[in-house]
């Protein structure tokens, strides 16, 4: 299992990105759009990613899955495949860091 790193001022910066993605400027959602960030964080980790959130690409997989639950929850979208890939990057990244460690 991954681990997420991230801190107040991570989440307010990926919720900033999320809304600007989003196209929402009032604060309206943001107890909704901070329960998808978690639950981003928290799907990431349990696919074995470990993020660090002040590793710019790590914080905007998680603006990218965020975005995509909110989609999701109104449409029933399909993951993009932008994303799919990010995702696939990121544990391959992972996976040569790993090897590379245990040479």
């Amino acid at each position: 299992m991954g681990n997420v790193i991230h801190t107040e001022t991570t989440t307010a910066q990926v919720l900033e990105l999320v809304k600007t993605n989003l196209g929402i400027s009032t604060t309206v959602f943001d107890a909704a759009l901070t329960n998808n960030i978690e639950l981003a964080r928290s799907n990431l980790s349990d696919e074995g990613l470990t993020l660090d959130e002040s590793n710019v690409p790590d914080a905007m997989l998680v603006v990218m899955y965020s975005t995509w639950l909110w989609h999701e929850r109104e449409t029933g979208a399909k993951m993009p495949r932008m994303l799919e890939a990010a995702i696939n990057n990121k544990r391959m990244h992972q996976l040569m860091a790993d090897a590379v460690e245990w040479q």
